[in-house]
């Protein structure tokens, strides 16, 4: 390993629960007896904690025998670390982080509880989500537009996971400042069944018109089938104002 700067002194840790990490030096440890690593994951590893320092400490246990880690100190070791970072084991407080993170890069979560794991690692832990979002292999922008989704209420989740409305169809909803607008324009979207596209513009009119509702969902499904038919057969479509302010559609089809 070459050309490598890394902290000899200290190695830093950059995962979570650095406020109960402690520090150890290398020649107090016992290591147990494992078969050696191998020269190609060992480079790889050490290459890991040069650049990203430490995301897991070493598992102590009392007599200061390590309990998990070996390879991570076999990797600082390589890099000419004289200490490394370390929790005592068993440590029930510990890891939680780890639980999470492996749920979240592993199982199919829901949108919405994806959110609410990522907030537990943003607030509980005081993750930045700069660095969730490298744990999980993501993109900051990925990380913070999940949390974005937990300003919609209670009933707002209900009604669009009643109605089978897509993540995309909640974040677009987020268009809609007001609250109590954003409920009612998220049951229209979820009773008529909108795609996604459609509800990006019905809640784009929403944001600007505060009075768009159901009828404008409306009117705007039945200009597109209107469209659909005229551009294929002879129909003539005419309209009209209403007496109460409403529209009236004409349709002539040829028999």
């Amino acid at each position: 390993m070459e050309n490598v700067e890394f902290n000899k002194e200290t190695p830093l840790y950059s995962g979570l629960y650095k406020s109960i990490i402690q520090y150890i030096d290398i020649d107090k440890l016992t290591v147990p007896k494992r078969p050696p690593v191998g020269r190609r994951a060992l480079d790889a590893l050490s290459a890991s904690v040069a650049a990203l320092g430490f995301l897991r400490p070493l598992f102590v246990t009392k007599d200061l025998a390590v309990a998990d880690g070996a390879r991570r100190l076999s990797a600082a070791l390589s890099l000419g670390a004289r200490r490394v970072p370390f929790v005592y084991y068993p440590n029930p407080f510990v890891f939680e982080d780890d639980l999470i993170i492996t749920r979240l890069k592993t199982e199919n979560v829901p949108f919405f509880d994806y959110a609410e794991a990522l907030r537990v690692l943003t607030d509980k832990y005081l993750y930045s989500q700069e660095d969730v979002a490298a744990a999980l292999g993501r993109s900051q922008s990925f990380v913070a537009n999940k949390l974005r989704l937990l300003s919609l209420t209670a009933d707002e989740r209900r009604i669009i996971a009643d109605g089978d409305l897509t993540e995309r169809h909640a974040r677009a909803s987020l268009k809609i400042k007001d609250a109590a607008a954003r409920t009612e324009a998220l049951k229209v979207a979820a009773a008529a069944r909108l795609g996604v596209a459609a509800a990006e513009d019905y809640f784009s009119s929403v944001a600007s018109d505060g009075n768009a509702g159901a009828g404008t969902v409306l009117l705007r499904e039945l200009d597109s089938v209107i469209k659909g038919y005229t551009s294929r057969i002879d129909v003539t479509v005419s309209s009209s104002p209403s007496p109460d302010g409403g529209v009236i559609y004409t349709v002539k089809i040829p028999t």
